[in-house]
């Protein structure tokens, strides 16, 4: 399984960088975008935060209602973290990732019953060592998974909204699946602004006037980290946002959204070329969203840690069990929650 797992996680890396060799990119061929790489500016409307700045330029903002999103491996734990932090987080959407404990108990591609993930997540509830799951209940959920994906198998995809219902019949789960678009997060129908809308009950308009368009501010992770140290978490040491200016100066209580990149995908391999292509930024600054983009070290091909590093023998674990990143022992969980709820209005 070991060696089965290396070479499934090499395709990953190989794939994503010809590709982004390339200088396309795998939603730049679908949405149709043939911008050559060499005139990618990497760096375009980017201000950077330092760290001693970053405590004031956060403050500022008045959160509310945090959800979240996530690619691939960002949609794995996009489930993971919705589950741990039900009290924080109001919603999620999955874009071909799977539910909790999904690796854990299917590894990449098993087939394993809906009830054998809910074991993981009954028990840790018992114990709280996760939140209550009754905070689940009239939450939002969203899976986009393509019908045919050669990385995430759709049946995957599939267990998110059985698990959901399990919990709780409150849970407003949206499933698109079935669709021929393959591993991607495809944007050329709307998709953000459709995850966005049924995440926070609205009618929302589709913006995506230009990669270029909306302004990223990079600020400083480390007074979230454990001990300021970003690495010991698996996780950079700065992260990127999006907003509408009357979002950054807090004249408006905006909505919070996380957006968690694939495997391969960090700022650290690929720049802000994944972030601008979700097109979440052209959506905050219309539409008055704070939207976070986090981003992992290289560590373990700059996946979150949703389980991967359980299953592996050639990467350590964060936690001091195998299941410990199914809790708030998991030190990513810790990240986001402090980081979010340094955002909240009510904080």
């Amino acid at each position: 399984m070991a060696a089965k797992n290396w070479l499934i996680r090499f395709s990953w890396v190989f794939a994503a960088l010809f590709f982004i060799g390339l200088g396309i990119g795998i939603n730049y061929a679908v949405n149709g975008n043939t911008d050559d790489a060499d005139s990618f500016d990497d760096r375009n409307n980017v201000e950077v935060i330092s760290e001693a700045n970053t405590p004031l330029f956060l403050s500022k903002m008045r959160g509310v209602s945090p959800t979240l999103s996530g690619f691939s491996g960002g949609g794995y734990m996009a489930c993971l973290v919705h589950t741990v932090l039900s009290k924080t987080f109001i919603g999620t959407a999955s874009i071909a990732g799977a539910p909790y404990a999904s690796i854990l108990v299917n590894h990449e591609d098993g087939n394993e019953p809906v009830e054998k993930l809910l074991e993981f997540a009954r028990s840790f509830n018992a114990s709280g060592q996760i939140d209550d799951l009754g905070n689940l209940n009239n939450s939002k959920v969203f899976v986009l998974h393509a019908e045919i994906d050669e990385l995430v198998p759709v049946h995957l995809g599939r267990k998110i909204k059985p698990y959901y219902d399990d919990i709780s019949d409150s849970v407003d789960v949206v499933e698109d699946i079935g669709r021929n678009f393959g591993h991607i997060f495809p944007t050329a129908d709307g998709e953000p602004i459709k995850i966005l809308n049924h995440l926070y009950s609205k009618n929302l308009s589709m913006v995506s006037s230009g990669i270029y368009g909306p302004k990223y501010s990079e600020f400083s992770m480390k007074g979230f980290c454990p001990d300021n140290d970003c690495n010991s978490a698996g996780m950079h040491d700065t992260a990127f946002l999006a907003a509408s200016e009357n979002c950054r100066n807090g004249t408006l209580e905006c909505p919070v959204h996380v957006y968690l990149h694939g495997c391969t995908l960090s700022s650290v391999l690929v720049g802000t070329w994944h972030m601008r292509e979700t097109f979440y930024a052209n959506i905050a600054e219309e539409h008055d969203f704070i939207v976070l983009f986090l981003q992992t070290t290289v560590d373990d091909d700059a996946c979150w840690n949703a389980g991967w590093r359980t299953i592996q023998w050639f990467v350590d674990r964060l936690e001091d069990s195998d299941e410990g990143h199914l809790t708030y022992e998991n030190p990513q969980v810790s990240v986001m929650k402090g980081l979010v709820d340094n955002l909240l209005a009510s904080n």
